[in-house]
């Protein structure tokens, strides 16, 4: 990742998500998960408004889940949250 990242949101980082499979449920008022079919992976994330900044804990977390399921390579999952379409090798 980039030092000089643009201000991430948590819309952003559902947006990713939501891209590479991930499905968004909202069991509590407070909590919302995101899981990809195969394997069952989930993430809990507090529920937080898409154009509150996305906290660098809940960020790195996510992306650490990513990369060590190898669900994308880091170069396609920076590509995806900056807005750019990931090239067809890094996926």
């Amino acid at each position: 990742m980039s030092s000089t990242t643009k201000r991430l949101t948590y819309g952003d980082l559902e947006r990713v998500l939501t891209q590479i499979g991930f499905a968004l449920e909202r069991p509590t008022p407070t909590y919302q998960v995101f899981r990809y079919p195969a394997p069952e992976i989930p993430i809990v994330l507090p529920d937080r408004g898409a154009r509150e900044t996305l906290d660098m804990a809940h960020l790195l977390a996510v992306r650490r889940h990513v990369l060590e399921n190898s669900l994308l390579d880091e170069g396609a999952f920076d590509a995806l949250l900056s807005g750019d379409e990931p090239s067809a090798a890094s996926q």
